[in-house]
């Protein structure tokens, strides 16, 4: 990308994340069931207009300047910048861009229910703020559903890299928004469930974090969903007797060499608290509870 180019992608990602922001302050003003309308309204606004600019940097990005041009295409680069600058640019349609979007299916991970999504949102908005029309209830709840399913399963492939059996959403909001903002979105119940689901379908197991107590931790990537805790090479799992979770007691492997090989545990899944014993013969890891009166025969029988 030449530094032309590199500067109208940047001032439109630059604004895909202004929008974004603003648009999230609005959706966790509160977390009654019951959207205000004025918050409807304004959280589809903003949202909508930065789901327009995430696509238009994605394809710039992914294919061409050329890719979200209406005309101007045979211009060099600097004069485009120029036009870009002068607000002269003329750029295709939302619907145009999903539509190249739809029809390069190996740009983005979008599948037809991201599309179905894309639309639905864009319908609300368009009730809302072009023909004034008054929500139902039900319409209303299933915006908020919207919104959140926006703000993580669109705009996050197109504004970052984040692969989700990695990384969640919460590493680029709590980069990008302020802390009240971002304490205010992993307290939002719908966006905590919106977590469970993804740790859930991407990881395979969600916990209770230890850091925000949301069941959206996994021990498969060793990441919470919701407040982005990493325990990367700081924990250790494994399986509970008690309730039979599979890597579900936690306990600290950067001190338990120091302990006699010994020390807390405990279960995210049922919350149970035990002792986590390392064999330092054999590493293997089993957990007991009282006094370990097992030293002497112990169960790895190494």
């Amino acid at each position: 990308m030449d530094t032309y180019t590199q500067e109208i992608y940047s001032t439109i990602y630059k604004n895909a994340v202004l929008f974004l922001k603003r648009g999230i302050k609005e959706i966790i003003q509160n977390d009654r069931k019951i959207f205000d309308p004025e918050i409807a309204i304004m959280s589809c606004l903003y949202i909508q207009t930065s789901i327009e600019l995430s696509l238009k940097a994605y394809l710039i990005k992914e294919v061409d300047i050329t890719a979200i041009l209406k005309s101007n295409k045979s211009l060099s680069n600097e004069n485009l910048l120029e036009k870009f600058k002068q607000n002269h640019l003329k750029t295709k349609t939302y619907e145009e861009l999903k539509t190249i979007l739809n029809d390069k299916r190996d740009l983005v991970f979008f599948s037809d229910v991201h599309f179905e999504h894309l639309t639905r949102f864009q319908l609300y908005r368009n009730k809302l703020i072009h023909l004034n029309l008054f929500l139902s209830d039900d319409e209303i709840i299933n915006l908020k559903k919207e919104l959140i399913f926006a703000v993580t399963h669109l705009l996050m492939p197109l504004l970052t890299d984040i692969s989700f059996e990695f990384e969640s959403p919460s590493e680029f909001y709590e980069e990008y928004l302020d802390k009240e903002d971002f304490d205010k979105l992993i307290s939002f119940r719908p966006y905590i469930d919106e977590m469970h689901n993804m740790a859930i379908k991407y990881s395979g197991l969600a916990y209770e974090c230890i850091n925000c107590f949301n069941r959206t931790f996994s021990p498969n990537n060793e990441k919470c969903y919701c407040c982005n805790l990493d325990l990367f090479n700081a924990a250790g799992y494994i399986n509970c007797d008690a309730c039979e979770g599979k890597k579900a007691v936690v306990y600290d492997t950067l001190n338990i060499h120091d302990n006699d090989h010994s020390i807390n545990g405990l279960c995210m899944k049922c919350g149970n608290k035990m002792m986590v014993y390392e064999c330092p013969d054999c590493e293997v890891k089993f957990t007991y509870y009282g006094e370990p009166d097992f030293l002497e025969k112990k169960p790895c029988k190494c």
